[in-house]
């Protein structure tokens, strides 16, 4: 389940780039500790934050390029939160989910995190539809980054 945190922190770095970018533009260099020096002691030419700014859009269409594929992952949110909603799983997954909505003693078992959850053998035995899907964003995980 490590690709679900992955895919948030590659997210968040990839957007944080055209956030750099703009604020480049903008003169506003508080993400860039040694420009705000320069700065305090010379100009910075409009050129040099252009090429700037031009590399952190060069290095934000990179980053679109090379995870496409992380970023294109549809997580089902049940995944997550397997208490929530069960709208929209499919059929088995929806009959499934309503039983684990309802199972008492597992429900008491979901309290430091989904990665923890999706492992219990009791998954696997009551639940094995929503079990294999689990499995599989895990294996894509384990492949990824073994």
């Amino acid at each position: 389940m490590a690709l679900i945190k992955i895919k948030s922190v590659i997210s968040a770095f990839t957007e944080k780039l055209l956030l750099f970018k703009n604020n480049l533009a903008l003169r506003e260099f508080y993400q860039f500790p040694k420009l705000i020096e320069i700065q305090e002691t010379q100009e910075i030419a409009d050129e040099h934050i252009l090429k700037f700014a031009n590399h952190l859009n060069t290095l934000h269409i990179d980053m679109k390029r090379r995870f496409k594929d992380l970023f294109d992952l549809e997580v089902p949110g049940w995944i997550r939160a397997p208490f929530s909603s069960h709208k929209n799983a499919g059929p088995v997954l929806e009959e499934e989910l309503v039983e684990l909505h309802n199972d008492i003693d597992l429900k008491a078992t979901f309290k430091n995190s989904y990665e923890e959850f999706w492992l219990q053998k009791r998954i696997l035995k009551h639940y094995p539809y929503l079990w294999k899907v689990a499995k599989i964003i895990n294996s894509i995980s384990n492949f990824i980054f073994s």
